[in-house]
């Protein structure tokens, strides 16, 4: 049955076409499937008439002029033609053999002829053709009309530019500028602004038009309302003013006649809104809308991506917690610098003294916290065109181009200043201070990396001196801050392919000759440099954050030794004995290394271990070292302080603290040779002896001192006179044969030694 005029769905794919072409596929497939054999559309373009779509032509005749055949005279006359019997009409040019008639129908756009819809057949044409054709040609031309008519490009057309456009943006500003201009050619109005979430959390706006003033004056509120409106993610239009609901006043009270609101969605849900709008009413064709929802769509996609890309530059050259650069952002900002010929450069390194404090004190919140005000009081301190960084942790860096060594002092004492002040933080008032050290460019050769290191040894130097100042980096020192470094470098990677030594160094039980401990010392040696005192890259280990695992290292070596040597038939009563930093007790970890050492001890009993801890790390008011220590201790492990004498230990706290043992300094044991009287080994004897602590006599070198030592309440000696540290395979053989220092104590007891000091008691065995 055929379809007639009056049936809204006639010419439904030429009305919903979102193309000029796609209007004229849709005409003729509509008037086909109408019952038309034989319908085509020919468009006027540059003075030709080109067929844009036909149905049931196996050819078609293309490209001729106004005027020309049938449908060139309707172009040219604006008037329609129905020929019933085409073949004798003196016009008719004929596409394919057999066709009989043909009816040809004018399209108008903006008051001239654009083009025609013709309808051929094979026989006589239906009594309709007259109106279908005229209707068919009517809904063609008010479709080109409103894609923007034939001499312009196409509105889809221009989307899909835009699309390719805001691919091609570099910057979310780009985006902005183009979406907001593309807008309001859409639309045909005045203004438009959009506004959309940053990543962290932020509400950014741009505007565009003679609204912008208007708009501008919104305030976050208002936008957020915006948003929240369309979190459904539909679309809203008001032709005029009246229609905008009553809650969204402000809207109106703006000056604003006519608006449309259309959410940016990404990923499902709705992250802004792209607002058109004019101070006069507007209506909208529907294609209209439906290009500034594609258009909203293209934006908040292109929008997501470049945010994206925005932020994951912002994190690899940004500190996420306080803003600042990072250490990418500084060796950045220094090449900038240093590529200024003969420009002055000054980098200071900043670190918060004693941070530490806070976070175990307060938590690492407080900490953070700390950092966030520290990097701000910094950075109003600083000049435009100054940049800080923070490299992590407590540290940061501030780089001055064209300062010179006065002006960068002038900064540093400033900046000293500025972060002594009390800061509060979570309600309670702190003052922190910090130590500086200043790298200046010396020659066209420096690097950031060098600058830093520079500063980095400069700031040491400053914390040494008794921090809360600054110190310069002087170039005589740069030998010695290179060879820090390569040292540094050589240290981590000797720790990391294990190429360290412990040799063992025997303690002699005083009373019977017997070796009751041993304790693990490391040592390194390098090619370049041989032997590397153990206090200086003990140090480096400590300053570089390697004392733990070097620590950890020794520990597991050693354990599985004394594991080694049960194995071998050696003595199962001997203890092991490992040196602890202050360092280690003041980190968190400590006793997961020492489970995880005698666990790898197939094992080993915890209780015929010691640790060796010196008066400082003692005395330090550190909560994390005394609850290590106590657990320690309720482990079953020994305590001995170190070279005891030469710190500051109290009688309370040595009564208080979970220390078993005293090392007598070898200061003091060695002044036994004089023949005087010796009141510090006397006393430490006397009170270690009060105290039930078991005491080691350090550093016994000659005949004398041992001779003095077993008269007295001391329990054990360690020195070169009874053993020098030796390797592992040696320590074993003395657990099988002979032991070195027989002799001397076979000696010893034939000296006659003076009396220890009266009221010291007789010596009593116990553990070391």
């Amino acid at each position: 049955m055929r379809m007639r005029v009056t049936d809204r769905a006639l010419f439904e794919r030429c009305a919903r076409a979102l193309t000029i072409d796609g209007a004229c596929h849709g005409l003729v497939d509509d008037l086909n499937e109408a019952g038309f054999d034989l319908p085509s559309v020919y468009l006027l373009v540059d003075e030709r008439l080109r067929c844009h779509a036909a149905r049931g032509y196996f050819r078609v005749v293309d490209g001729f002029p106004p005027g020309h055949g049938v449908i060139g005279q309707v172009v040219a006359t604006g008037r329609a033609q129905l020929i019933q019997d085409i073949r004798s009409h003196p016009e008719f040019i004929a596409a394919i053999p057999g066709v009989a008639a043909e009816g040809c129908f004018p399209v108008f756009c903006g008051g001239r002829v654009v083009g025609v819809v013709n309808i051929e057949a094979y026989s006589a044409l239906p009594a309709d053709t007259d109106e279908v054709g005229a209707a068919a040609a009517t809904q063609l031309g008010q479709r080109i009309q409103d894609l923007g008519g034939l001499r312009q490009p196409s509105l889809w057309h221009r989307l899909a530019r835009m699309a390719v456009e805001l691919t091609e943006a570099s910057t979310v500003s780009d985006i902005e500028r183009r979406t907001l201009r593309a807008a309001t050619e859409i639309a045909g109005m005045s203004s438009a602004a959009l506004a959309h979430k940053t990543p962290r959390g932020g509400l950014a706006v741009a505007t565009h038009g003679g609204l912008v003033v208007v708009l501008d004056r919104w305030d976050r509120h208002d936008w957020e309302l915006m948003t929240s409106w369309i979190s459904a993610g539909t679309s809203s239009h008001f032709p005029e003013a009246a229609l905008v609901p009553a809650e969204y006043e402000f809207l109106r009270r703006s000056g604003i006649g006519a608006m449309s609101v259309l959410p940016l969605v990404v990923g499902g849900s709705s992250d802004g809104v792209l607002l058109v709008a004019d101070t006069q009413p507007v209506e909208h064709a529907t294609f209209v809308v439906e290009a500034l929802e594609v258009l909203a769509a293209q934006s908040a996609a292109s929008l997501g991506l470049a945010l994206a890309r925005d932020e994951a530059a912002r994190r690899a050259d940004y500190d996420l917690l306080t803003g600042l650069g990072n250490r990418a952002r500084f060796r950045s900002e220094v090449a900038s610098a240093l590529g200024r010929d003969g420009a002055e450069v000054a980098v200071l390194l900043l670190d918060l003294d004693d941070f530490k404090n806070v976070n175990d004190s307060l938590g690492h919140q407080a900490g953070d916290a700390l950092l966030v005000k520290s990097a701000a009081r910094i950075v109003q301190l600083l000049r435009a065109g100054d940049t800080v960084c923070r490299l992590g942790g407590d540290e940061f860096v501030v780089v001055l181009p064209g300062t010179s060594r006065d002006e960068a002092a002038d900064v540093a004492d400033r900046l000293l200043d500025a972060l002594a002040q009390h800061i509060t933080v979570d309600g309670m008032s702190m003052r922190t201070t910090v130590s500086i050290g200043i790298a200046m460019r010396s020659d066209q050769e420096e690097t950031p990396e060098e600058l830093l290191k520079a500063a980095d040894f400069a700031m040491y130097l400053a914390k040494e001196a008794g921090k809360s100042r600054y110190a310069f980096f002087e170039a005589a020192k740069r030998l010695r801050v290179r060879q820090r470094l390569a040292l540094e470098s050589d240290l981590r990677t000797a720790l990391s392919e294990q190429r360290l030594d412990i040799v063992y160094q025997p303690i002699v039980e005083l009373a019977s000759g017997r070796m009751a401990a041993v304790e693990a010392l490391v040592r390194w040696t390098t090619r370049e440099r041989g032997p590397v005192p153990v206090e200086e890259f003990i140090q480096l280990a400590e300053e570089k954050g390697l004392i733990r695992p070097l620590g950890r290292w020794v520990l597991q070596q050693a354990c599985e030794q004394l594991t080694a040597w049960d194995a071998d038939g050696g003595d199962p009563l001997l203890r092991l004995a490992v040196n602890v930093s202050s360092r280690q007790l003041e980190q968190p970890g400590l006793i997961d290394d020492l489970d995880g050492c005698l666990g790898r001890g197939r094992g080993l009993n915890a209780s015929r271990l010691t640790v060796e801890i010196t008066e400082s790390a003692l005395s330090r008011d550190d909560a994390m070292a005394k609850t290590t220590l106590d657990i320690l201790r309720d482990r079953g492990v020994e305590i001995a302080v170190d070279d005891f004498g030469t710190g500051y230990s109290s009688l309370a706290l040595l009564s208080s603290a979970p220390v078993t043992q005293l090392k007598i300094d070898r200061t003091f044991v060695q002044e036994i040779d004089r023949g005087a009287s010796v009141p510090i080994v006397d006393a430490t004897l006397m009170m270690a002896n009060g105290l039930g602590l078991d005491v080691v006599a350090e550093g016994v070198e000659t005949l004398a001192q041992l001779a003095y030592l077993r008269t007295g309440p001391c329990q054990y000696a360690q020195g070169f006179a009874l053993a020098e540290p030796m390797p592992a395979a040696e320590i074993g053989a003395l657990q099988r044969g002979p032991r070195p220092w027989d002799c001397l104590f076979a000696a010893a007891a034939e000296v006659q030694s003076p009396p220890a000091s009266a009221g010291l008691g007789s010596p009593a065995a116990g553990a070391v």
